[in-house]
């Protein structure tokens, strides 16, 4: 079996060996201890069969491992940390660290028969762009190193690897002229609000009236990106590094007059000016590109020994913008010439482009707002030599773009899962599809001759959100076939909550299974939605409450199946209780989900109330409304893994002066609340993406979202008592002033909101649903 994509990628094995097996010790030493580490498992590297290949064996004394020891063989650092994992959750009915919640084995069995599992894949792929801005901005080490250990057990190969790339830029257009004031006030954008400035969205878009971001920020994220590529490296992963797409400062026209850089309009309402693109036939395109990828292979000691294995670069010149032209020779010539500034730097490079600029193609009747039409997906698709670009089908379960393109004419590609916009908080999942589509598409896109589609990834925005459904997509790296999803989602709740049937309580097995009817039920006929079913908490106050790209009303599955899985969970509570990390998890995540439905239920009867002019009426409802939002404060206060102080506490951490401080906590609670800058054209009130990545954490609902909701319950009572219409412009006037003062309060800070979980789970939970039960069914 040979893939053309792949050829250049592994590197000699046996002189990765050493470094990818001490990595895999290590990695086991975290996640289990050394002494477990050392007195029961024995592992070892086997050359893979083919370039890429990733695969383990698991065995036991039977087949002639050491008496009272657990062998794994692996073919990368990357395989040996598999096979735990596989041993793990089959043979220990334990469930390693997913995003806050773990059950770690209390017993080891010997493997009773030998496991040989390989991926039928050559690139497991793992992270969106945008969640470097959403989750990772404010990572410190400490948490990367969980997550790339975390990567490893699950099979990832091929992670994005963003960090601290503009360090680089700084340097990069430094040296061609550009002052790095101007770089840092205009160009750079703060950390949040990073990726959409490496895609060409925004430049110097910050979290407050001051400067994008500084010097001091940007050299300190080098410094980490060096140790999160090491460690990538050193298991044997592949990881997807930056690239020139063409992005660059305005202030460039000042030392290159004569260069053709083009003007692109505004992107979603922000950046007024627009940005701006130098042309793929200018002589510096090229220039750029190599500077750049060369400053990267020094910063993080990339060799052109052929040993690393790296050599994929991610550049998306058009993600949700325009080309500036549609005829295809100009689409070849950028294609080619974002290529060629990787290649003639990186002969062993591999282009990866996510293909979310292609959602709508093609295009019948090709034009500048739809401009992707068959000769225009030829020309920029099969510019680069075959095997030299990869597209990344980045949300394939919903919207598969490979079926509207024939398969990307023929292009690689990776069949993908986005599952989570913005990190928004909610309950989501298509696990039907997810089980079932990756296989079809493989099947279809490959035969005995030929790979087209080389890979399974999971993109989504935020990270840190329904962890069952990120087990099931990291479980389909492994799978050439089906995954049938009732018995793998009894098998996930038994090792999640550490369960022996029949000892231990069965209700939790019955309530995952409602999950599955309910919220993880989603698919591209019953939902349109992109990702959860959004919170009315979290919406603007309104009669029609919105969340940008999704719906408030939960279409595709019935509230009140939810509300039972909420009590079967709750059965299990003295069985189960505040011990089990992952119990705790999901009574908070059904428990706030169930809420946030009721809250809507009872907006609909304030609204009918309202229209009578009820005023005894409206008021008892609104008081009721208010309780419900901080009853789910108080249910997200139990729980680490829902607090808003973290949050905070970690944006504060990078900060080393006032200025910082201002920059990154502003920036920090701007993103998830009104994302943007408000257009000030009333009765707009945000910048249309306002609650995007909206989050429903401790702290943050009691201060942001009852505070707005308690502004506009006092207006409506107000109104009603006078017998006048509601002023909706004085409504968005006022509670924008306030969201404004509330984002630059520096009073809203890790201490205020708390970092420590208060109270207990089950039993809050336990009281909420009996207060709320019977106004639910």
């Amino acid at each position: 079996m040979m893939f053309t994509a792949i050829l250049f990628v592994c590197c000699t094995h046996v002189a990765q060996e050493p470094i990818q097996l001490k990595a895999a010790i290590d990695l086991y030493t975290r996640v289990l201890g050394g002494n477990i580490t050392t007195n029961l498992f024995e592992l070892s590297l086997q050359p893979p069969k083919f370039t890429g290949e990733q695969a383990y064996i698991i065995t036991g004394e039977s087949d002639g491992c050491s008496h009272g020891k657990i062998c794994i063989s692996g073919t990368s650092g990357v395989a040996l940390a598999s096979g735990l994992n596989y041993y793990l959750h089959n043979m220990a009915n334990s469930q390693l660290d997913v995003w806050f919640t773990k059950n770690s084995p209390t017993k080891f069995p010997l493997p009773s028969a030998k496991v040989n599992k390989t991926s039928p894949y050559i690139i497991n792929h793992y992270m969106n762009i945008c969640a470097f801005g959403y989750t990772t901005p404010w990572w410190n080490w400490t948490r990367w190193e969980r997550e790339i250990d975390m990567m490893a057990l699950n099979g990832v190969t091929a992670p994005l690897a963003m960090v601290g790339q503009d360090a680089l830029w700084l340097e990069t257009f430094q040296e061609l002229g550009v002052s790095a004031a101007d770089l840092l006030q205009n160009f750079f954008a703060a950390p949040p609000y990073q990726p959409w400035h490496w895609m060409g969205n925004l430049n110097g878009y910050r979290g407050s009236p001051c400067a994008g971001t500084t010097e001091s920020f940007l050299q300190r994220q080098l410094q980490l990106q060096q140790r999160i590529y090491n460690r990538m490296v050193e298991l044997g992963m592949s990881p997807i590094l930056p690239a020139f797409a063409g992005h660059v400062p305005a202030e460039l026209l000042n030392v290159f007059p004569n260069a053709n850089i083009v003007h692109l309009p505004a992107w979603h309402g922000h950046m007024v000016n627009g940005t701006y693109m130098l042309d793929p036939n200018d002589e510096l395109f090229k220039r750029i590109g190599n500077m750049f990828i060369e400053k990267m292979h020094v910063a993080l000691n990339i060799s052109d020994d052929g040993l690393s294995p790296v050599h994929y670069y991610l550049a998306d010149p058009y993600n949700e913008m325009r080309p500036p032209e549609y005829d295809p020779a100009y689409l070849r010539n950028v294609s080619l010439a974002i290529y060629n500034s990787m290649a003639s730097q990186d002969p062993h490079a591999v282009w990866v482009a996510q293909a979310w600029f292609l959602s709508s193609a093609p295009s019948a009747h090709p034009s500048h707002e739809n401009p992707w039409g068959w000769s225009q997906l030829e020309a920029f698709l099969k510019a680069p030599p075959q095997g030299r670009l990869i597209m990344l089908d980045l949300d394939a379960v919903n919207n598969p773009v490979w079926k509207k393109t024939n398969s990307f004419l023929g292009v690689e590609f990776v069949w993908c899962a986005i599952q989570n916009f913005g990190q928004r908080s909610g309950m989501f999942g298509m696990m039907p599809t997810i089980a079932t589509a990756p296989v079809v598409a493989m099947d279809i896109n490959n035969n005995a001759s030929n790979m087209n589609m080389i890979g399974v990834g999971m993109t989504p925005e935020g990270l840190e959100t329904n962890p069952a459904v990120f087990n099931l997509l990291a479980e389909m790296f492994w799978h050439s076939e089906n995954v049938t999803l009732s018995s793998w989602m009894t098998n996930y709740t038994m090792r999640r909550y550490n369960l022996k049937i029949p000892n231990d309580c069965t209700a939790a097995i019955t309530s995952s299974q409602l999950l599955l009817q309910t919220v993880y039920s989603a698919n591209s006929s019953n939902w349109k939605g992109q990702g959860t079913v959004g919170s009315a908490i979290a919406s603007f106050p309104s009669f029609s409450p919105k969340i940008p790209d999704t719906s408030v009303t939960p279409s595709y599955y019935n509230n009140s199946v939810l509300v039972e899985a909420w009590r079967m969970l709750l059965e299990c509570n003295n069985s189960l209780g505040d011990n089990i990390e992952g119990y705790r998890y999901d009574l908070v995540a059904i428990g706030t989900q169930v809420l946030s439905f009721l809250f809507l239920e009872k907006l609909e009867e304030l609204q009918t109330l309202t229209n009578a002019y009820n005023i005894s009426g409206v008021k008892l409802l609104t008081a009721q409304m208010l309780g419900i939002i901080m009853d789910v404060d108080k249910l997200l206060y139990t729980s680490p893994s829902h607090l808003f102080g973290r949050y905070l506490q970690t944006a504060e951490s990078w900060a080393t002066t006032p200025f910082e401080y201002t920059l990154f906590t502003n920036s920090a609670r701007r993103i998830i609340t009104l994302w943007g800058y408000p257009l000030h054209i009333p009765p707009v009130h945000n910048s249309g993406l306002s609650e995007y990545s909206y989050r429903l954490w401790g702290g943050l609902v009691q201060s942001y979202y009852y505070s707005r909701w308690s502004q506009f319950f006092t207006i409506v009572e107000e109104s009603v008592s006078a017998h006048t219409h509601i002023n909706y412009t004085h409504i968005n006037t006022v509670i924008l002033q306030w969201e404004e003062q509330w984002i630059s309060n520096s009073s809203i800070n890790s201490t205020s909101m708390g970092t420590t979980s208060v109270g207990s789970t089950t039993s809050l939970s336990l009281e909420l649903y009996h207060k709320y039960y019977s106004k639910l069914v």
